[in-house]
């Protein structure tokens, strides 16, 4: 901009102030002009005889040619003042274009430094944004996993709690097929004594072994329908901590692409609004140059 203001028509105005200027030519001719028609020049080329009828005459021609010399004189001095005028115009000019451009300068280095400095903060900002999910994540991360460590131990310990009942339950029915069959041992042995107290004996040890079985299963099934159940269990609460693992997940990384946004629209923001105030110092420069240009033409005139 500082190069179109020194290339504008002010600097060209010197040339229009130089063909103002009065020619040598014409100057030394006036001179010449005036030398000739002055009283003294009159006498000198007239007669002696003529003296007497020319003096109006002459008088006149000395006085207008007085008057034009004056005249001359008057247009000289005010080309010389008004020659001076504009060169101190003209040199005012000059020094408030060299300070707009100094200005100009100043500022244009000013906000560059300043958007530096701006998007210096919005990379430290996002570095530290980015570092804070990490650790969050990080730390979610560590917490899921040692919860589904508890819950690997839990089972674990069910597995070995249903493992140990079983081998309990199947002693205890070893342990009951053996009395059972010592019992039929001892009834066949008191049968062969008695054969109507036998019959009555093997019908109610009957009845009592399979009313213990029945039992036995009773529990068994209960107890296999109660693992199940918690294993049921521990694999919902498995499920749900994965769900809310990655509702989590999700809900972090929609947080972090707003704010990367609302970042993101007022860095647009703030360099719109610079544009445009570069914009209006601009006009305004133009406006100044343009009014100075309309003021040195109609000085001119």
């Amino acid at each position: 901009m500082a190069s179109s203001i020194r290339d504008s028509p002010i600097n060209n105005f010197e040339g229009s102030e130089t063909s103002e200027t009065p020619n040598v030519n014409s100057l030394s001719w006036r001179k010449r002009s005036q030398s000739a028609t002055t009283p003294k020049a009159l006498k000198v080329s007239g007669s002696p005889n003529d003296s007497t009828l020319l003096s109006p005459s002459v008088q006149k021609l000395s006085t207008v040619s007085g008057r034009l010399y004056g005249f001359h004189n008057t247009v000289e001095t005010e080309i010389s003042q008004r020659r001076v005028e504009e060169e101190q115009r003209l040199q005012l000019i000059r020094d408030a274009v060299t300070h707009l451009d100094k200005v100009l300068q100043v500022e244009t280095k000013r906000r560059q430094e300043s958007f530096k400095t701006l998007q210096l903060m919005f990379e430290h900002q996002l570095s530290s944004i980015q570092s804070r999910l990490t650790e969050e994540i990080r730390e979610t991360s560590e917490e899921l996993s040692t919860r589904i460590e508890q819950i690997g131990h839990k089972i674990e310990d069910v597995e070995r709690q249903v493992h140990e009942e079983r081998e309990v339950r199947q002693a205890e029915s070893e342990d009951s097929v053996e009395a059972a069959v010592k019992q039929v041992a001892a009834v066949q042995q008191a049968l062969e004594a008695e054969k109507v107290a036998r019959l009555e004996r093997e019908a109610a040890i009957l009845k009592r072994v399979s009313d213990d079985n029945y039992r036995l299963q009773e529990k068994i099934e209960s107890e296999r329908v109660g693992r199940e159940g918690i294993v049921s269990t521990i694999r919902d609460e498995i499920e749900s901590l994965d769900r809310q693992r990655q509702r989590f997940a999700e809900r972090q990384q929609s947080t972090l692409l707003e704010e990367i946004a609302e970042m993101k629209e007022r860095l647009d923001m703030e360099i719109s609004g610079r544009e445009s105030s570069e914009a209006q110092i601009c006009q305004t420069i133009d406006e100044v140059v343009a009014g100075l240009q309309s003021g040195i033409h109609l000085m001119s005139k």
